[in-house]
């Protein structure tokens, strides 16, 4: 599906797209993982769910729903994303 270009020369989606050009440049943040890790943080929850996202036993998919189901949610993708290394987490600036 194509979108026309706005009438007035295209000001609001060049603004749009120099936005999303900014944050693919910087990214920042953190993934839905890190978040609810942060949220747990002090709960004896948090290192249950840090052991199972280190061992590759615990498939990514059971790990979301349990997650989901407790109040949590996230998806399998960024559960598998973030133990890959391939999330917001890995492209934060050190």
């Amino acid at each position: 599906m194509t979108v026309p270009p706005a009438e007035d020369g295209g000001p609001l989606e060049d603004d749009f797209l120099a936005e999303v050009k900014a944050v693919a440049r910087h990214p920042g943040g953190v993934c839905g993982v890190a978040r609810i890790l942060a949220l747990l943080d002090g709960d004896p929850l948090q290192w249950k769910v840090q052991q199972a996202l280190d061992d590759p036993v615990y498939v990514g998919i059971a790990i979301a729903r349990v997650l989901t189901t407790r109040g949590y949610p996230v998806s399998d993708y960024t559960v598998n994303r973030h133990r890959g290394l391939k999330c917001a987490c890995a492209r934060r600036p050190t």
